[in-house]
């Protein structure tokens, strides 16, 4: 089905991530139903997870990694649990591993026009340091 397979790669992705002691997988769950209601990736730059291709992330427009910085990304949460604190909840819980793990930044992309996440972010203390090639 169409939805099986972005369902496969997203689980091959978190198997991939949750695998690799240069990241961690951030999952939020509702405490009454133990159901999923986000779910965040951070990286390490200072561990290869930023800039493994330099040529190909220039030819992208990308901006530099931040040698030391903590990377937040791919960070989801389910529609129903939006505007709930979830995605509050994931940032804090990544600056806390970032901090645990002596990152002086926490890093993140947004979306063009993503508006509500850019607000989101803004209130979390996070600011625009620059734009590059991603959509």
């Amino acid at each position: 089905s169409p939805e099986a397979q972005p369902l496969a790669a997203l689980k091959v992705f978190l198997a991939d991530a949750v695998a690799n002691e240069n990241c961690d997988v951030i999952v939020a769950t509702d405490s009454a139903t133990d159901v999923i209601t986000g779910v965040a990736v951070m990286g390490y730059s200072s561990a290869g997870w930023l800039g493994q291709n330099k040529a190909l992330d220039e030819a992208d427009g990308l901006l530099p990694p931040d040698a030391g910085a903590a990377y937040l990304s791919n960070m989801a949460v389910a529609p129903k649990h939006r505007r709930k604190g979830v995605a509050r909840a994931l940032v804090a819980e990544g600056a806390a591993l970032a901090a645990a793990r002596g990152c002086a930044r926490l890093n993140l992309h947004v979306r063009v026009d993503d508006t509500p996440a850019e607000a989101l972010y803004a209130s979390c203390g996070f600011v625009k340091v620059g734009e590059d090639g991603m959509p």
